[in-house]
This record gives structure tokens, sequence and C-alpha cells, in this order.
């Protein structure tokens, strides 16, 4: 037996919870994600955001850092926060004049693929 009212209130708290991630509440305005990003960055890893972009499947974000183990860390802390499902590494290669690491990852939320 199917309840209906159950069915229907889970999928509206869903699409509330998607209309968060694209900016429709205060919780999922580019200004929260930042802040979320910037929490889960490790202190000892130097960042750089160079282009942040967001739809309302995920976050794409492209910057440079100082080592690839730096990308690394920042991957994995990411991966720890609950507005994120997988942070996955797209690109990352040492930038023309060798002294940083230029990278792009992909955040994808929770139900959701990782855009590339």
């Amino acid at each position: 037996m199917v309840d209906i009212p159950s069915q229907m209130t889970s999928k509206i708290n869903e699409l509330k919870k998607k209309g968060a991630l694209i900016g429709m509440e205060s919780a999922g305005t580019p200004l929260a994600i930042l802040q979320e990003i910037a929490s889960h960055t490790p202190k000892d890893v130097t960042v750089d955001i160079r282009e942040l972009g967001y739809s309302a499947d995920g976050v794409r974000m492209q910057g440079e850092t100082t080592s690839f183990d730096a990308v690394n860390k920042l991957a994995r802390s990411l991966q720890e926060s609950p507005l994120f499902q997988t942070a996955q590494i797209s690109d990352a290669k040492m930038s023309l004049d060798g002294r940083k690491v230029d990278f792009r990852i992909n955040l994808a939320y929770p139900g959701k693929e990782a855009s590339q």
C-alpha cells in the first residue's frame, strides 16, 4: 500500500532542498557555498579560486594552489562537507611558471552527478 501524502511531503521537501542549493533560499546562496568551501579548506592549504560556477547539480571550481598534494587535501576535505556528496578532481597541472598547480574540482550535491 502506498502512502500518497507521505510521498508528496517527501517530494516537496526534496524540491525545497534543491531550491536552496540553487539560491532560492538563503542556505544555498553563492555566499553560503563559498562559506562552506572556506570552512572545509585545510588551514595549511593556500588556495586562489579563479572561477566558481554552480548549478542545481553541483559546483565547479577552478583555481591554483601550491602543490598536487594540496589539491588532494582540498578535495578530501571538501568531500567531508555535508553539502557535497563527492569532490572530484577533474584537472590538475603545473602552471607554466612551475610555481603553482592549476586545478579544477567538481563538487556534486547529494544524489547528483558532478557536472564537468
